[in-house]
């Protein structure tokens, strides 16, 4: 039986947090993510020597974990070192707001003291600075020890007996203890580098790169390029186009990566995998052997689909499973081509109760296509190797372990590094071109065409002409030239625009917002010249954007599938995805949308907005502190069917066309007039989980007194 060649390639990378006026980190995300995905996800590939596999890190980053190893620091870690019987109100309040942002079930519920302390804030119900004056030293020490050491990967856990222990002694930490924690959390972080450029020199792990500052190299180049795939789109005027500064971004990840790891990359990640010919081009100049995109952006550049059947396999995996060769300008680029729906399987809908059963799954979906695929196919499996691990109950390691032994003893299976498989079959078939586009929809409007977007690069672009035509003018002091030249790669990065828009929410768009205008004012005031007062006014149509709001008065619904008039709705409990702070980004659109919720009549309702589902759709309803969905409605071919336990719920309704819609009455759920609840849902395409609303957390919602009243 001929071999399958397996790919894994994971995409380490965060926002450029740094703050030029401070001169800290804005948020702490680096830091956390350091400690848990970046060190973890190489500690278990070390476990497994037989298995091969590319990690990229993008050159920010990295800078950003050598500035923490030389003293950096972030807010967040500057409160957790303060005396906790020497807070101030004003910082007590702060930690309450973002000392729990990590995701509950599987990062905060696991812990008894932990889990106590978030109780005990009743979120959505009173306002932190209440909370903060009923708190004691010993529970804000207690949380700023549990802040930082659930953050910790499992397998540092598993080798450190001095943080073993910590956890389990669980609540009542000393001064001392808490700093032990962020002294470790120092000393892991210094150990990232080194680990990873060990297992390089092993020859088990292939490290690649991004462009300097994660910019979306095609926009750079050429903005006009995103009405190839939305000629509908939106540009910004004045255009900003940079295909010199492109070309830095792309020069600077190699010195960079070549200084960090002692080896120059041969590959490269595109930042969310963007291409476009001028961007290859660049790549192909600048001596870059590969790069990876998504399965889609194959589609459009071949004109055709990749259809896939009943069990997801690629119908025509000769296509999708080999790469390709380039020619830009003179020269030659292989690109590789992600399976889009396995990388997702990993990223979004690995959830099955026992990780161990989606590793299993995972397997077998690889032993069907090795079935099907033509000899020496390489199936690769491109996805972030940070964000989604927290959706996991131990951050992934079970699911690894199990995915990496089936691996590690299959007989014609093979986890490779992609240079290695290139070395040895070479590429596939020539390409004259590529369709323009990232993994999001084959397209760029993540990054640019929405109003907000388009004024972050007017900015941007005002702000770069002013400093070229300054800098033309001599008198510069280098220094002070090399600086705001740096700002301007700054304020290339994605991560500005996709906050920006509508599409997205981070729960810290306000400080995105102000960074990046910071870093733009910056260039100004380092050639000596006041800011354009444009620059002191957010670009955010506003301020905050919460995901979730409660309802407004009684609802009355007819459970039809359908969107029956305007108001049916309109008094009801909203949950809006593109806001979501837990929320990550799929490469292919998640279930829902949006979702709304209310009472009236008696009774509780639930409406889904789905834009893509399968066939085969199930909505739980699970109510916090439940072992089980209080309420299961399954959309299949027949009608649907709404149970609660092991028992069909009398009165229920459910309906599934344009919207999915659920009414049951309110007993059947166990909740009584004038109870506080606090929900979830959860929905599942073939048994799997897909999405959770809200991403983390709960939905509080107030049962009202009088349930009679329709509205």
């Amino acid at each position: 039986m001929s071999t399958l060649y397996v790919a894994f390639h994971w995409h380490q990378h965060q926002p450029y947090y740094m703050d030029p006026v401070t001169g800290r980190f804005a948020l702490p995300w680096v830091r956390l993510h350091g400690i848990k995905d970046y060190i973890g996800m190489a500690n278990l590939l070390a476990e497994f020597p037989h298995i091969g596999q590319a990690i990229n890190f993008v050159p920010s980053l990295l800078r950003q974990i050598e500035d923490y190893a030389c003293g950096a620091t972030d807010t967040m870690l500057m409160l957790s070192r303060v005396p906790a019987d020497s807070l101030s109100h004003q910082q007590a309040v702060l930690m309450l707001n973002t000392f729990f942002a990590a995701n509950w079930e599987n990062m905060i519920n696991p812990y008894t003291r932990y889990r106590e302390l978030l109780g005990r804030c009743e979120f959505s119900r009173r306002p932190a600075k209440d909370v903060a004056r009923e708190l004691s030293a010993a529970d804000f020490r207690d949380l700023q020890v549990w802040a930082n050491l659930a953050w910790f990967h499992p397998t540092v856990i598993e080798h450190d007996a001095g943080l073993a222990e910590l956890i389990r002694k669980g609540k009542e930490f000393t001064e001392t203890e808490k700093h032990f924690v962020l002294d470790r959390q120092l000393e892991t972080l210094k150990g990232i580098v080194p680990l990873h450029r060990r297992l390089a020199e092993s020859g088990q792990l292939e490290l690649t790169t991004t462009p300097f500052y994660h910019p979306i190299l095609p926009l750079l180049c050429d903005p006009a390029i995103a009405q190839v795939a939305r000629p509908d789109l939106e540009l910004p005027w004045p255009r900003f186009a940079a295909p010199e500064d492109a070309a830095v971004q792309v020069r600077r990840s190699i010195e960079h990566h070549q200084r960090t790891f002692g080896a120059p990359p041969r590959g490269m990640w595109p930042a969310e995998c963007s291409v476009s010919d001028a961007a290859a081009a660049v790549f192909a100049a600048a001596g870059v052997d590969w790069i990876v995109t998504d399965e889609d952006v194959l589609a459009k550049t071949l004109d055709t689909q990749l259809w896939r059947d009943g069990d997801s396999l690629v119908e025509r995996p000769e296509l999708l499973y080999r790469p390709y060769r380039l020619s830009c300008e003179g020269s030659d680029l292989n690109v590789i081509f992600r399976d889009r729906v396995l990388s997702d399987l990993i990223g979004f809908r690995s959830t099955l109760p026992n990780p161990a059963d989606a590793a299993r799954d995972l397997f077998g979906r690889l032993e069907a296509a090795r079935d099907q695929a033509p000899d020496n196919a390489l199936v690769t499996i491109a996805l972030d190797g940070e964000n989604c691990w927290e959706y996991y109950p131990d951050q992934g390691v079970r699911f690894l372990r199990e995915l990496y032994r089936l691996l590690s003893e299959s007989p014609d299976i093979e986890a490779v590094r992609i240079s290695d498989y290139v070395d040895r079959f070479g590429p596939g078939r020539d390409l004259q071109g590529i369709f323009p586009g990232s993994w999001i929809s084959h397209s760029f409007s993540t990054w640019i065409g929405h109003w907000e977007k388009n004024r972050a690069w007017e900015h941007l672009a005002r702000a770069r002409e002013f400093c070229h035509r300054r800098l033309a003018e001599n008198g510069v002091a280098p220094d002070s030239a090399a600086a705001a030249q740096e700002e301007i790669y700054v304020a290339e990065g994605s991560d500005w625009f996709w906050w920006y828009g509508d599409d997205h929410s981070s729960g810290s768009d306000a400080e995105f917002d102000s960074l990046f205008r910071k870093h733009l004012r910056r260039i100004y005031e380092l050639l000596d010249t006041e800011p354009p007062e444009e620059l002191f006014q957010p670009i955010l149509g506003q301020a905050m954007r919460e995901s979730w709001h409660p309802p407004r008065g009684l609802i009355n619904v007819r459970v039809d599938g359908l969107r029956t008039s305007f108001f049916e709705w309109l008094a009801a409990g909203s949950y809006q995805r593109a806001r979501d702070v837990g929320a990550i980004q799929r490469s292919v659109p998640v279930p829902a949308t949006a979702m709304y919720f209310g009472f009236g009549s008696g009774r509780f309702f639930l409406r889904l907005d789905v834009a893509e589902a399968s066939d085969d759709v199930t909505v739980e309803l699970w109510l916090t502190g439940g072992q089980a969905a209080a309420l299961v409605a399954r959309f299949g071919a027949g009608a649907p069917e709404v149970t609660a336990g092991d028992h069909v719920v009398d009165g229920a309704e459910a309906a599934r066309r344009r919207v999915i819609e659920i009414g049951v009455p309110v007993d059947a759920l166990g909740l009584v007039p004038g109870q506080e609840a606090e929900l979830f849902v959860r929905v599942l395409e073939s048994d799997s989980v897909v999405q959770r609303i809200p991403a983390s957390g709960a939905i509080a919602a107030h049962v009202p007194t009088d349930l009679s009243g329709d509205q």
